[in-house]
């Protein structure tokens, strides 16, 4: 199949951990088996709840240590700017929050998913007929969707391995695990209880983060194919416009009503397409977007904040930090923006 496959790598991962059911027409369970089925639906969803239960505790871990740095250490500090702390305190509780909500809006629409990409198909099967859209094949999607995974996914695990090493330099023979700082990336409780509670950190904190990602990612599939769809409605009724002003009548005005009547039917179902996908998805880009603004800002008072160490490893982490979440607020949603900005125009 050409075009958005609801089959992309994204929504593998998603339907493998629970956020996204399995579609309709792959249970084959009959009305006398509605108990059966829905205990197999919270089976399919229990990793997906344990994640989120899992991100919400973890959240609120770090959203208690940010409260006790700006409220409890540095209302006692006055030679400590309050904004610059609270901003310098505040990140790694945004980080947490942004996969925990992502998550937690998705998994609540998520049976809306498979219908929003059935209907995607179909609109692309009716354009392949009428226009170029063929052009749009389903390596290329596929492509697009390994390239996004793999960039967002080590983007923000090695952001998280450089955070936690410039923080905890495990090479320094000087060097001691904080006890709950919520200056680090990675809050630890005690030495003998690092690696458990890291790899609960990994799991309940960097996982959620990574996969609220992949949700993002979905929406930047679906908008390509939506974009792609417009694009190529706007060039078959400009090449057919100049094929009439040049006079070469390349066929009747029968052929050319049917042309039209089928172009605006097509516009009508991107537009209806592009509503659901911003209904869809309009929280999640809401949420998405301020808390990486916020994160961003965080890092970039980390810059100019009252931080002793200034060396080039400073510069490289926070400056890295501050880059990295400036693309995804700045980067991530530039899909959006330009099919929302061709609707009108086509």
């Amino acid at each position: 199949m050409n075009g958005c496959d609801s089959k992309i790598y994204q929504t593998i991962i998603l339907e493998f951990v629970g956020f996204l059911p399995l579609p309709t027409n792959q249970l084959n369970i009959g009305v006398q088996n509605v108990y059966r089925s829905k205990l197999i639906s919270l089976v399919r969803a229990s990793p997906a709840i344990l994640l989120l239960t899992g991100a919400f505790y973890f959240t609120y871990i770090q959203g208690a240590l940010s409260y006790y740095e700006i409220f409890m250490i540095t209302s006692t500090n006055l030679r400590v700017n309050p904004l610059l702390s609270a901003l310098v305190d505040l990140p790694y509780g945004a980080i947490n929050l942004r996969g925990l909500l992502v998550l937690a809006l998705f998994f609540y629409k998520r049976h809306s998913w498979h219908e929003l990409a059935r209907q995607t198909q179909v609109l692309l099967h009716l354009a392949c007929p009428v226009t170029a859209i063929n052009h749009l094949p389903r390596k290329a999607m596929t492509y697009l969707s390994g390239s996004l995974l793999f960039l967002t996914a080590s983007g923000h695990v090695i952001f998280e391995a450089v955070e936690w090493c410039y923080t905890w330099n495990p090479g320094s023979p000087s060097a001691t695990l904080p006890a709950f700082s919520a200056i680090s990336t990675v809050p630890v409780l005690k030495e003998a209880y690092a690696w458990p509670f890291l790899t609960l950190y990994f799991c309940f904190s960097t996982v959620p983060f990574v996969l609220s990602q992949q949700v993002y990612v979905c929406a930047i599939v679906l908008a390509r194919c939506l974009h792609k769809v417009l694009a190529t409605l706007e060039q078959e009724l400009l090449s057919e416009s100049r094929r009439w002003e040049q006079y070469a009548r390349p066929s009747s005005l029968d052929n050319l009503a049917r042309k039209v009547a089928t172009w605006e039917y097509l516009h009508v179902r991107t537009v209806l397409m592009v509503q659901a996908m911003n209904q869809f998805f309009g929280e999640i880009f809401l949420v998405t977007y301020l808390l990486d603004v916020l994160v961003a800002v965080c890092f970039a008072t980390q810059l100019i904040g009252e931080e002793t160490d200034h060396s080039l490893l400073f510069y490289f982490v926070w400056l890295g930090s501050f880059v990295l979440f400036g693309a995804y607020a700045m980067l991530l949603p530039l899909p959006f923006v330009l099919l929302n900005s061709q609707v009108p125009n086509s």
